[in-house]
């Protein structure tokens, strides 16, 4: 399967309940990612995370299928043609 550069859109509600949850999930997945930019208090009491990955479409669907299992997480990805 082709990889591809992808661009992951993180919204942590209440981080600091689930922070360290997507903190571990990205350090699983840290060969994929990488640039990352996190924006703390991005709006009151969330988190915005927005990270640049390289990896095949079923890597970047097994790191969104976890971070979006965290409650009150919220992610989206723009994938290329």
């Amino acid at each position: 399967m082709e990889e591809r550069c992808v661009v992951v859109g993180v919204l942590v509600e209440n981080p600091q309940k689930n922070l360290l949850q997507v903190y571990d999930i990205l350090n699983e997945f840290r060969e994929i990612v990488k640039g990352q930019i996190t924006l703390p208090g991005f709006l009151e009491h969330q988190t915005a995370i927005a990270l640049i990955t390289y990896a095949t479409t079923d890597e970047i669907g097994a790191l969104n299928g976890k971070l979006g299992r965290i409650e009150q997480v919220k992610v989206k990805s723009v994938i290329p043609k």
